[in-house]
């Protein structure tokens, strides 16, 4: 297995430098922005001038494996150690420069922006366009779009509410339980290679969740001489709810409130717990019901992530958001299980060895 780590300038793609590194641990999830963090040698930092190149916001960096683009993202830290000579550069997924940019249109009179005629995944292409594509210039990233989709959702943000690009995203996201996904997923240019570019990828109204195109993948631990080294567990309860409450714009008695409840574990013998979320932007009933409804789906049974470890050589193609087969055999804690899962995170390091959080697909109590 090849890894290569490298840096460039954000605005451009453009690859500025491939660099050794002594440390390296990465993370891409769905829907959010994913992390590097890799640590270098003081004489790497002299060799390659690292100094001036990798500037916070300004440069980004990359891991590759075997040829992939697994991650790439703005550098946001560069603590430097002078007693042990090492240099720690922490990124970002690209996701995170749009958390840094405020949604308005200096092409209206009160700066607002109104998207209308679109799907929800639509919406997302249509916000992340005009954010690539607005006044005042030096907005241009490498970032390709897909189509934006047609459909009857419309969107308007006023600029007093200081609204910000990627935190919109998100709540898109979020906003039913059939909300389509989103993820900007890094790759060389096939034309010119020495640059990278990140593919925004959204699911549709028919399909809203982005997985691979052929079977699930299958992790499974109990076969002979499996590329599956170990699944351990991680069940936090502590977000745990029957009942979602969520606000929305609005103070006091005018204040914007939507509700959603499940009665199902309320009558296997659980007690009632309630969870809440604010949406401050968000001006219309419908779409703060579907956060409602989405927070309940995300809360109403006690979440356990399976902690896979895997043989890089086998799964080195799984994303997250693909779906899979998790099977074990007379484990200590699982005992016999056979359930499809969904990949919510991969991360890796500078070893053979992946590690993947999934959920289940249907809930297991």
């Amino acid at each position: 297995m090849t890894i290569q780590v490298h840096v460039g300038d954000l605005r451009t793609g453009r690859i500025t430098a491939t660099i050794p590194v002594v440390g390296l641990n990465w993370t891409d999830v769905l829907n959010g922005s994913g992390t590097i963090d890799a640590t270098v040698t003081e004489d790497v930092v002299r060799a390659y001038d690292l100094r001036q190149k990798t500037f916070g916001w300004r440069s980004f960096l990359a891991v590759e494996v075997d040829n992939r683009i697994k991650q790439a993202g703005p550098i946001k830290s560069r603590p430097w150690d002078w007693k042990q000579g090492r240099l720690s550069l922490g990124a970002t997924g690209i996701w995170s420069l749009m958390d840094k940019r405020v949604i308005y249109n200096p092409a209206t009179a009160d700066s607002s922006l109104t998207l209308s005629g679109y799907s929800l995944g639509g919406i997302a292409v249509a916000l992340v366009s005009h954010m690539l594509n607005q006044s005042p210039p030096y907005t241009n990233l490498p970032i390709v779009l897909p189509a934006a989709e047609a459909g009857d959702h419309e969107e308007t943000w006023q600029r007093w509410t200081l609204a910000r690009v990627g935190e919109q995203l998100r709540q898109i996201t979020q906003r039913a339980t059939d909300a389509p996904d989103i993820r900007f997923q890094p790759r060389r240019r096939s034309d010119d290679p020495r640059f990278i570019e990140w593919v925004m990828q959204v699911g549709t109204d028919a399909l809203p969740a982005l997985y691979q195109a052929g079977p699930d993948w299958v992790f499974d631990s109990s076969a002979s001489k499996s590329p599956v080294l170990g699944i351990g567990t991680d069940e936090d309860a502590s977000e745990m709810a029957e009942q979602a409450w969520v606000t929305g714009n609005g103070t006091e008695e005018d204040m914007l409130m939507a509700t959603a409840a499940s009665l199902e574990l309320l009558d296997l013998g659980w007690p009632l717990t309630e969870a809440d979320e604010s949406y401050p932007t968000v001006e219309e009933y419908p779409t703060l019901t579907g956060h409602a409804e989405s927070l309940l789906a995300r809360s109403s049974r006690p979440i356990e992530v399976l902690k896979v470890t895997a043989r890089a050589d086998a799964y080195g193609e799984v994303l997250p958001g693909d779906y899979a087969r998790t099977i074990t055999r007379g484990d200590v804690w699982l005992g016999d299980m056979d359930i499809t899962t969904r990949v919510k995170q991969v991360s890796g390091d500078l070893s053979d060895e992946l590690r993947f959080d999934m959920f289940s697909v249907l809930a297991n109590l």
